[in-house]
Formats: C-alpha cells, structure tokens, sequence
C-alpha cells in the first residue's frame, strides 16, 4: 500500500484543478523570438520527490507536459547505486528522454574540499574524485558539469591555522588536473556564480582570467539568477517566525540589513538583544547576508554583459511566482534583455527553491516558464 498521490491524481482534485486554471495556457505566453533554451533542474521537484510524491518520470513528463526544452539532472540524489549505475539504468535514462523529447543538458555536481578532518585533500585528490561524476555525466549525456561556486578556496571560512587553510589547494590548481579528464569525458564545467557572489569579485576575475590564459572552452561561468535578487524574499520573516523568531529582532534585521548595516554589527546588537538561535542565524553569515544583496552591494544586470562570452549555462533561480506572473524577489524583467543583447544562446535551467507544499513546484515552474517565455519574445 502507498500514500504517493500521483499527478494525475493531483490534477484530479479542486484545488488543483482551480490552481492550474489560473496558470495561462501557453498559447497565451508568446513564442520566443530569442535562442535562449528553457529547462529545468530536477532539484525544483526536490520536496515532491523526497516525499515520494513523484518519480524521476513524473518530473520528466510534468516538464514536457509544459514546454522545457531540457534537463538539469542531480545524480546524488536521484541515481541508484551513484555513481555507477547499471547499463540498464543509463538505458531507460535514454528511453525516457527520448519519450518525452527532453534533451540531456546538465549534471549538477559538487566537490566537497572538506572531505576529511584531519587533513586538505590536494589538487590531484580533489581531480579524481570529481573524475567519477565526469564518467557518469558522458554516459548520461550531460555535457555540462554545473558545480563547486561554493566549495573553492575563496568561499571556504577557513580558520586560521586549519588543515585547510595551510594546504594552500586553489581553483586553478584543480583546473590544471581537471582539464585532461574534461577532454577524456568530453565535458565542458560551469563554475557557479552564486549568491551572495559580487559580479566584480575576485573570483570571477580569477575565472576570466584563468580561462583567457589557458584559452579553453572547457571552462565558463554558470550564473544563476539570485545573485539579482533585489528585495527580501516575503516569506523570509514568516517562516524565522514560525521558527520561533520575534517579530521584533526580525524587523530589527531585515531593517538594519536594508539600510546596509554591516552584518557584524547586526549579528552583535542581536546578541545583545538576548536573540534566540534562530535569530542569531537570520542574522549570521548564512542567514539574511546569504540570501540577498542590500542596497548598497547589489548585482545591477548591466554588469551581466561583459561576462555573457564567458556564460555556458544558467540557472533559473526562483523562490516565488505570482499569478501576475512575476518573480518577486528577482527582476527577470531587467535580466533577460541584457542576455539577449550579450547573445547568449544557451539554457537556462529553472531552479526552484520556494513552497515545498504537495505539486506546489509544478504550479511555480508553469509561470515562471510563461513569464520566461514572454520576455524572451518582447526583448
């Protein structure tokens, strides 16, 4: 016996039937006029799939059934016996695709530097590691690798005098080892641009860098769209209240965290405040600084331009799509035109990260796909 309600199923009911009904057919959002491609990454169906609400052919129809071109697939996660799934796996993998004529696109992937704690994994350890997600992406036919914006050198809070810090392993330490096995697997790596990454930081200067000295196409950018977010997203403050956090010290964040208060500051006037450990996080390095920009330090999508050469995939990012078919943290309104512009002519995988209520991602990704679809034919 199971609980698993299948779409189908979903569909069936009033609910779904009403929420759907809101959604514009999509011979009502215009045809693009741009080369841009739409696909989505599995990982948007993530709360429906861990609960067993749906299966990787589910995801697979529900993104055909509206219009994706391609898939964004997370092998850890959804792939038996990771990494080397059986022939007859890779096999119904093709079958699948080709059933639903969604073409194989990208593998997100992650490089964990932190393995072990006793000790930094060198160059030439962290290349063979990645080596066997290499092998299972040219077997599937994902000829990008999505992965490590947040597992390099620069990103890492090192503290002082850790096994990590004295190792000394960079980026392009490991980009010299991986270069060969992206030849051998045939892949191309798209190094995440990732909240609360700076458009002008220093890592992507030390990837444009890297890639105009080694004068490689094996290597390029995957910018995704949260680092354009330019208001809080609204249901930051409902859900660290629901945590147990006070509509007092969350408003005192949000606040200082607006008028561009450096979050040192705000993390030790909420200690004083006597803030609770929800508190504490919301304003912590991980916490509200994470998720966006303030005024002050936000990515504008002009300075989007002189990256596009560089740009082999994006991500779609999205917590929340209105019925009036608008992002409400992300202003794709401003973002898409700067593409177009760029040339830009690859995918751009939607990644959605908002309500984990049942089938709620298959609403979410339905207008965020029409919203994508008439700015791409207005731009």
């Amino acid at each position: 016996m199971t609980n698993e309600l299948t779409r189908k199923e979903f569909l069936q009911t009033l609910a779904a039937a009403a929420a759907v009904a809101a959604i514009p057919t999509f011979t009502a959002c215009s045809a693009s006029k741009s080369k841009i491609k739409l696909g989505v990454c599995t990982y948007s169906y993530n709360g429906d799939l861990q609960q067993r609400r749906m299966t990787l052919e589910n995801c697979v129809t529900d993104m055909a059934d509206f219009g994706a071109e391609g898939i964004e697939f997370l092998a850890e996660a959804l792939v038996p016996d990771y990494p080397n799934p059986s022939d007859k796996w890779i096999e119904s993998w093709f079958g699948l695709l080709d059933k639903y004529k969604i073409k194989p696109v990208c593998y997100t992937g992650f490089l964990d530097t932190r393995l072990y704690k006793n000790r930094a994994m060198n160059a030439q350890e962290l290349a063979d590691r990645i080596e066997r997600d290499f092998k299972l992406a040219n077997r599937m036919g994902l000829k990008i690798f999505r992965g490590m914006g947040s597992s390099w050198d620069h990103a890492l809070d090192l503290p002082p005098g850790s096994v990590w810090a004295k190792a000394g392993v960079k980026m392009e330490d490991c980009f010299d080892k991986m270069l060969p096995l992206m030849d051998k697997y045939d892949i191309t790596i798209a190094g995440e641009i990732h909240s609360p990454e700076r458009l002008s930081s220093d890592l992507m200067k030390r990837l444009v860098d890297y890639i105009d000295r080694k004068k490689t196409q094996r290597i390029g950018l995957c910018v995704d769209m949260g680092i354009f977010q330019d208001r809080i997203r609204r249901n930051t403050a409902q859900n660290v209240i629901a945590q147990g956090g006070r509509q007092n010290i969350v408003d005192f964040i949000i606040k200082s965290f607006e008028e561009n208060v450096p979050q040192e500051k705000i993390l030790a006037e909420v200690e004083k405040m006597g803030g609770n450990p929800v508190e504490l996080r919301l304003a912590g390095p991980s916490g509200i600084y994470h998720g966006s920009y303030n005024s002050a330090n936000r990515n504008k999508p002009e300075e989007l331009a002189k990256y596009i050469p560089y740009i082999k995939h994006l991500h779609g990012k999205f917590w929340e799509m209105g019925e009036d078919l608008k992002e409400y943290s992300i202003p794709y309104d401003k973002v898409i035109p700067v593409l177009i512009k760029g040339g830009y002519d690859g995918f751009m995988c939607s990644e959605y990260e908002g309500n984990r209520d049942v089938f709620q991602a298959q609403i979410q990704l339905r207008r965020q796909h029409c919203m994508l679809r008439s700015l791409l034919a207005q731009a």
